[in-house]
């Protein structure tokens, strides 16, 4: 009997490589939502352990099971390769949990190992009164007024900042709105159009008379898209997309300065400062050296700093990791643990865990309700742990000739 294998997906997958596409159909996976269908017909109903649930509580769980699964079953690390940019901040990938390496690599393509540095940071930095005491963000009127995003002034400190750019914002009639936060940029009086990028942030003054006050605004804006117009009319006016809408919709349109900035920490300023690289670092026996000197004076060095890689440290609070600055242009890759949900519902799952998925749910869904009583609880709890060790079994993927070839060496003596 011939095998029955559809064109279109030989078809498709071929067009994909073709187009450079990082994904294509998978047969081996299911997606999210067909796992969300399969259980909404399969375990509930009224004569099931769970008699209702709408689509909304089940997708929650869903989701929450992959990335548990993520954690301990599925294949959950990923790679991504990028150059480091001059400001040596990179921002992290939203399914990003914890890395696993951070390298870069010689001329040959082997890894260089990036190691953390851990006796640095980019802290808060405040803004301070003449007498030492903390600026509030009070606005131009000096009164405590609720900011924009509903914050009293009065309980927010001030953020000391660095302006990159400071011109004219001018609102879009008829492409400015609230879903779409789209404003040209003209009048530069401090930097310009070459000095916009990504993740600067608009300085705005949480005032009310400001006429970029709006009181829907919540958060900070900052630039997420740059358009810089090559044509002669308007090389010197860029149009800026923002993640947040400051105002200039239909008849509020606004023209206003603005300024923009990024908010750095002394502390920064001065580790991005330090090359932190082998620039200096040499092996000649007539030169004191301080990193790596060949004359045994090693006592007490720390290891992460005896290298030559260059070093980098994870902002928590800005989700980014910052590098020292002998590695800007450098190519970098990041191998990472991922949550496995980057792509929400179109996220998909491997089917040897499909059923760890599946009871994971129900487990789950019989937990918040108290009709179910404790020992049918206890049989799903057990019935989801013992699903979850089958799918890691399964996905272990070990081939017997592959392990008797990487134990053929392993019975052989090393003489010291």
């Amino acid at each position: 009997m011939p095998n029955n294998f559809s064109h279109d997906y030989y078809a498709w997958a071929l067009s994909s490589i073709d187009q450079g596409q990082s994904t294509s159909i998978s047969y081996s996976t299911v997606s999210v939502d067909d796992v969300i269908n399969g259980f909404m017909i399969s375990y509930v109903g009224e004569d099931k352990v769970i008699r209702k649930a709408n689509r909304t509580e089940v997708a929650f769980f869903a989701q929450r099971g992959i990335q548990e699964l993520s954690y301990d079953v599925l294949p959950s690390q990923n790679a991504i390769e990028f150059s480091v940019p001059n400001n040596l901040v990179w921002q992290l990938p939203k399914d990003y949990v914890n890395y696993v390496k951070i390298f870069s690599y010689n001329d040959n393509g082997l890894e260089r190992v990036i190691y953390p540095e851990r006796k640095s940071g980019d802290p808060f930095s405040i803004k301070q009164e003449a007498n030492g005491q903390p600026d509030f963000d009070f606005g131009t009127r000096g009164t405590p007024d609720a900011g924009p995003d509903g914050v009293r002034d009065a309980f927010r400190f001030s953020q000391n900042s660095t302006t990159v750019a400071a011109c004219t914002l001018v609102s879009i009639p008829g492409i400015t709105t609230k879903t779409t936060p789209v404003y040209r940029l003209k009048d530069f009086t401090t930097g310009a159009v070459s000095d916009l990028t990504l993740g600067l942030d608009l300085l705005l003054n949480r005032d009310n008379i400001n006429p970029l006050y709006n009181n829907s605004f919540s958060g900070q804006a900052g630039i997420v898209n740059i358009n810089k117009d090559t044509s002669n009319l308007n090389a010197a006016k860029p149009i800026v997309t923002l993640n947040n809408y400051i105002g200039g919709e239909g008849p509020d349109a606004i023209q206003d300065t603005v300024e923009f900035v990024v908010y750095e920490s002394e502390m920064w300023k001065k580790f991005k400062g330090n090359s932190g690289s082998n620039s200096n670092v040499t092996y000649d026996p007539t030169v004191d050296n301080d990193l790596m000197d060949v004359y045994g004076r090693r006592y007490g060095l720390e290891p992460e700093r005896v290298q030559a890689n260059g070093t980098f440290y994870i902002n928590d609070r800005k989700n980014r990791i910052h590098f020292s600055s002998g590695l800007a242009g450098q190519y970098v890759t990041i191998e990472y643990i991922s949550d496995g949900m980057a792509s929400g519902y179109d996220a998909r799952v491997h089917k040897f865990s499909e059923e760890a998925l599946y009871k994971h749910i129900q487990y789950e869904l019989a937990s918040a309700r108290s009709y179910v009583p404790q020992g049918v609880k206890l049989m799903l709890k057990k019935e989801a742990r013992a699903s979850k060790r089958n799918a890691k079994l399964r996905l272990t993927n070990y081939k017997m000739e592959e392990w008797a070839q990487l134990l053929r060496n392993k019975n052989k003596h090393i003489k010291n």
